[in-house]
């Protein structure tokens, strides 16, 4: 037990380092692997990271450039894949770089069934 209790990060430290990604904390710090409940001082989104994954380099997924964007038009995907008898539930984006199902065409799977969203928002929250 005093392991963990020497590894455990103290709250004030915590909370200058999601200040310092641009995170203000809504709420206590927990642990490390807990998510936080935060508002972005960027874009003003209510976000959950958890410290450990701010202190690898994340920030608010609303705001960041990479990955998936939950600001562009997205789309849930249902894909089957004959020879493997596999099928697959996806999301992702509509163009460019999240364009994910045109990925996976090339290994084989096949589109069964598609459902198109105004936003990743609205499409994660179905996937």
């Amino acid at each position: 037990m005093r392991a963990a209790e020497a590894r455990k990060t103290d709250p004030e430290v915590a909370a200058a380092d999601m200040r310092a990604a641009g995170l203000e904390p809504l709420e206590p710090y927990v642990t490390s692997t807990t998510p936080w409940r935060c508002r972005c001082t960027t874009c003003g989104s209510e976000v959950a990271p958890t410290l450990m994954k701010i202190r690898t380099g994340g920030g608010c997924r609303f705001c960041a450039s990479h990955g998936f964007d939950l600001t562009a038009p997205a789309r849930v995907y249902v894909m089957q894949h004959h020879q493997h008898n596999a099928v697959k539930i996806g999301i992702g984006g509509t163009a460019g770089r999240n364009e994910r199902v045109n990925h996976h065409r090339r290994f084989g799977w096949a589109l069964t069934r598609d459902w198109h969203f105004t936003t990743g928002v609205e499409a994660h929250a179905v996937e």
